[in-house]
């Protein structure tokens, strides 16, 4: 009886294949469980990425809202520093006018009305201790001298009144329909005596021209005007006074003019002549007496009235003086 042998070569191979196919398994189940590791760290990666770029963006609009608050903090205390500033300059401007008025007044008191007060005492004590002794010429002649400064002091007076009272008190507007005409004679006859002294021709050629205004202010205004020119115009000269309604496009004004021909206005001292300074006032051709408060006046008269002043004038050639006016209510 022959006996079978195993197929060991059979079962070898067998073998063998079995353990390749279970190492295939495990290493297939190990790729997969390296893979889905693998996946689960790139999840894990890319949603930390995405916290973190989402905490940097987050902190960037945070740093960006605080630089902006900053900026804005810093531009806001800029402008309450720039508005402390203006009030600062405004302020010092304001302490400079008052020193300005301070020193004007100052320089009134000791200088322009000391010395025409001086004047006319000297001038009546003469008069009523040797009056015996004078010739009648010398006494008209020391009587003119008395009535001039007699006027001085007076036209000082009065414009150093309305003066302190637009400074100090305020003066109340009061205007209405007025004839510029009645006005400026009115104020020709008042400065009669100052024109026949010097021989000047006063000319009034306003006619129908009428305003609407203060009629005591523009008074004081065409007053104030023609002084000034008479004190500054030569023995045997002229003033004119004239006036032109001008229709403009919101309103319409007339325009008043007071021309003379009288020395003129010297160059530097134009842009001051309207400004309250004590060195821009002049001795008049005859000598008469200047405070420099008078033009001042009429500026601030003539812009409360909603007008403005305005001169032309060459050395040696004369100067005319504007001043507007509006023709009716606004």
């Amino acid at each position: 009886m022959k006996m079978i042998r195993p197929m060991r070569g059979i079962s070898v191979s067998a073998t063998c294949k079995r353990r390749t196919s279970s190492t295939l398994i495990w290493r297939g189940i190990v790729e997969q469980q390296e893979s889905s590791a693998l996946a689960g760290i790139r999840q894990t990666l890319i949603s930390n990425l995405a916290v973190g770029f989402g905490v940097i963006a987050l902190t960037l609009l945070i740093v960006l809202y605080t630089v902006n608050l900053f900026y804005a903090r810093l531009e806001q205390k800029a402008f309450e520093m720039s508005a402390l500033a203006e009030q600062e300059a405004m302020l010092n401007e304001q302490l400079k006018y008052q020193s300005e008025v301070k020193d004007k007044l100052f320089s009134i008191v000791s200088h322009d009305l000391i010395d025409p007060f001086n004047s006319l005492l000297m001038g009546t004590q003469m008069m009523s201790k040797h009056s015996e002794k004078f010739s009648k010429e010398k006494l008209v002649d020391y009587a003119e001298k008395v009535n001039k400064s007699g006027e001085s002091v007076f036209e000082l007076l009065r414009n150093l009144l309305d003066w302190s009272r637009l400074q100090i008190e305020g003066m109340k507007l009061e205007p209405k329909i007025i004839s510029l005409r009645d006005l400026t004679q009115e104020s020709i006859t008042i400065l009669g005596p100052m024109a026949q002294d010097k021989d000047i021709t006063v000319t009034n050629r306003i006619e129908n021209d009428a305003a609407f205004a203060d009629p005591d202010m523009i008074q004081t205004v065409i007053r104030n005007l023609i002084s000034n020119a008479l004190k500054f115009t030569p023995t045997g000269g002229r003033v004119e006074i004239s006036a032109a309604t001008q229709a403009g496009a919101k309103d319409t004004m007339v325009q008043i003019t007071v021309r003379d021909t009288g020395i003129g206005i010297e160059p530097d001292r134009t842009d001051k002549i309207f400004a309250l300074d004590q060195k821009t006032s002049t001795s008049g051709t005859a000598g008469e007496h200047g405070t420099g408060l008078g033009l001042p006046l009429c500026k601030e008269m003539v812009e409360m009235n909603g007008g403005r002043i305005w001169f032309e004038s060459a050395t040696g050639e004369g100067a005319r003086f504007h001043f507007t006016l509006p023709v009716a209510p606004g």
